[in-house]
């Protein structure tokens, strides 16, 4: 059988944008991680089954606990983007490159 890869977003539910806003955020965070990792052997895999790619979605309370989060991923070295949106400079998501799911 073979190993499922999936990529994890975290978005923070306590920003009050509209749905379409926060799918956005979502979207730049997924396509961040995929495009500045490309080498990635998991990524590769990941993108050869285009039309079966897989994310989760999880929400996050607020900024301090997503920034504690990244900070995390950091320590056990586990690659992410963690996405600011600019110009005003709010953290609103992570999203990790593709993890394969034993």
């Amino acid at each position: 059988q073979k190993e499922q890869i999936i990529q994890y977003i975290l978005v923070r539910s306590d920003l009050g944008w509209s749905t379409g806003s926060i799918i956005a955020q979502a979207c730049h965070a997924s396509s961040a991680a995929i495009f500045e990792n490309l080498g990635e052997d998991s990524v590769k895999e990941y993108l050869k089954e285009i039309n079966q790619m897989r994310k989760v979605v999880l929400n996050c309370p607020d900024e301090k606990t997503l920034r504690n989060v990244s900070s995390d991923l950091k320590a056990r070295k586990v690659i992410h983007k963690l996405w600011v949106e600019l110009p005003e400079s709010i953290p609103t998501c992570i999203a990790t490159i593709v993890s394969e799911i034993h």
